[in-house]
């Protein structure tokens, strides 16, 4: 069988996603250069650097995962791990969204530049949003098999976290033969799952485009929609500062869901090694978390009629007295002074 060859213009991919493979299928730092094999990267570099990979050297770390682990259902059990979160400043996009339609715009669009590998594109009929599931530079069977079913569960908790429930309404086509591993497909999908499909595609009920989203918020929305298109641009030149790194795990998840101790946890280094980097990069983790809540606090205070007590129960002070104290160390002002201030009449 022929494959196709990686595209050097393309967008890069952070190793950050072959960590979390790796940590799924229980690689310890010994079995690192067996994962990375033929891919010439150190494993001492995968560890410690947030690095970009080629589509090809992504693609050979996944088949190197297979064989390390010999399950070939690998694909559903990383793409149960692909929630919204895991993609740092998209996820938080996504869930400030006001509607799942605008949601799943963004994911689309922003999906290239996370992972370059996926293709997804997006139709519609009188009663179905049909999302086309593909996957670029490569036809390896078992890697195109595990992209469109971690690819169409990353849509799919995507879709519930926004309605609230499992989605059982729709179908998955898969345009492969049932595989060894098909009666797996009811552990991870409510829908019905159809084998030997004219292409890749998942059915999703065209009415849930309108579903709003109850956590939805417009400051925050328009704050990580900026953070998106920003970042966006630089994956495709450089890998990101630890400072980046830590931004983009903050911004993944409502504030107040990461500490110190667990982000260290989920950039794979110790909470000293964090400190360490931070310091080189002439920063702390408090100064980055308090100038993440800044921005988002005057985002809230300029773009919606938020009461004070509401927007510090959004940045996670229990006590508005002490996001008053805060905030007036950030912007010499109190918060009513603030918006005041620099509300455009």
């Amino acid at each position: 069988m022929s494959h196709r060859t990686y595209d050097s213009e393309t967008i890069p991919i952070s190793s950050q996603y072959s960590r979390l493979l790796a940590r799924e299928i229980g690689i310890g730092e010994k079995q690192l250069p067996l994962l990375l094999r033929g891919t010439g990267i150190q494993a001492v570099n995968f560890i410690n650097d947030d690095i970009l990979l080629t589509p090809k050297q992504q693609i050979t770390i996944g088949l190197n995962a297979y064989a390390i682990s010999g399950d070939e259902g690998l694909g559903l059990r990383v793409g149960k791990l692909l929630t919204p979160e895991i993609y740092g400043p998209l996820g938080f996009l996504v869930s400030a969204c006001p509607d799942l339609g605008t949601a799943l715009e963004h994911f689309i669009s922003f999906l290239p530049s996370h992972i370059s590998l996926a293709s997804l594109s997006t139709s519609t009929d009188d009663n179905w949003i049909i999302f086309k599931l593909g996957l670029r530079y490569t036809d390896h069977e078992i890697i195109r098999r595990a992209a469109v079913e971690s690819i169409s569960l990353s849509l799919l908790s995507l879709i519930e976290a926004i309605i609230g429930k499992e989605l059982d309404e729709g179908r998955l086509c898969c345009s492969y033969p049932p595989p060894s591993y098909h009666k797996s497909f009811a552990r991870y999908y409510r829908l019905p799952v159809e084998f030997n499909a004219a292409d890749d595609r998942l059915y999703i009920p065209k009415s849930l485009a309108a579903y709003p989203n109850l956590i939805s918020s417009k400051a925050n929305y328009l704050y990580a929609l900026k953070i998106c298109q920003s970042m966006s641009g630089k994956i495709s030149t450089r890998g990101m500062t630890t400072k980046e790194r830590v931004a983009q795990l903050l911004l993944s998840a409502p504030p107040g869901t990461f500490t110190e101790d667990s982000v260290a946890e989920s950039l794979l280094i110790s909470k000293r090694t964090l400190i360490r980097r931070l310091t080189e990069e002439n920063t702390t983790y408090k100064t980055i978390r308090d100038r993440l809540l800044s921005n988002i606090a005057a985002s809230q205070l300029l773009e919606t009629t938020d009461s004070i007590d509401s927007i510090a129960t959004l940045l996670d002070y229990h006590d508005s007295s002490n996001f008053r104290r805060a905030f007036k160390k950030w912007f010499m002002m109190t918060p009513e002074q603030f918006r005041k201030q620099k509300r455009k009449p």
